[in-house]
């Protein structure tokens, strides 16, 4: 059985996350290993991953398992969800969920704003306001596309970013290490 506890962890970030300094000085404190992707090259999904070194020497990337996509806001993710469009009129936070989707990738979408669900529903999305977002419409859309795509949303105060990002990594990929050693135990390879 391979131990996580045994294994070298380094979070995974994607070059093209922009204001992320709050996540990375919170794990410089921690001790939290990470790598900053350069420029070319950016994860297909996501901005945060997790790869895991076992004491064999084996590298797990989880880049094509599981990944956080991260807005700072409400705002921001309205914004993605309702920016430019391509020809098929999906805005580029869709065509990720597209990708993952197609390629089998877990996506967990963690917003920055701990009141995000309460303010969407109770009127800080307003058709007046410049996300011009009928807040019915951007809960029946988030909703839908949750379901279509298969991820899931969690709305956190910004101060605790860091810690969830590294646990919800770090216990995803414990357990897909005592499963696949489950899974080798019942082959007959």
């Amino acid at each position: 059985m391979i131990n996580i506890k045994d294994c070298h962890v380094k979070m995974i970030v994607d070059s093209r996350e922009k204001v992320f300094n709050h996540i990375t000085s919170e794990w410089d404190k921690n001790k939290i290993e990470y790598h900053i992707f350069k420029k070319d090259e950016s994860m297909k999904v996501g901005d945060y991953s997790i790869a895991i070194k076992t004491p064999t020497g084996e590298v797990i990337d989880f880049r094509d398992k599981i990944v956080i996509e991260r807005k700072s806001d409400l705002s921001e993710l309205v914004g993605n969800f309702t920016g430019v469009k391509d020809e098929e009129g999906n805005s580029r936070i869709v065509r990720e969920f597209i990708r993952a989707k197609e390629k089998g990738i877990k996506v967990l979408l963690l917003v920055e704003d701990l009141q995000g669900y309460n303010k969407a529903i109770n009127g800080y999305l307003r058709e007046d306001k410049p996300s011009k977002m009928n807040p019915k419409a951007f809960i029946a859309m988030l909703f839908t596309y949750q379901a279509r795509y298969n991820f899931d949303i969690v709305f956190i105060d910004k101060k605790n970013s860091a810690s969830y990002i590294y646990n919800y990594l770090y216990y995803q990929a414990r357990e897909y290490l005592r499963n696949e050693v489950l899974k080798h135990k019942g082959s007959l390879v």
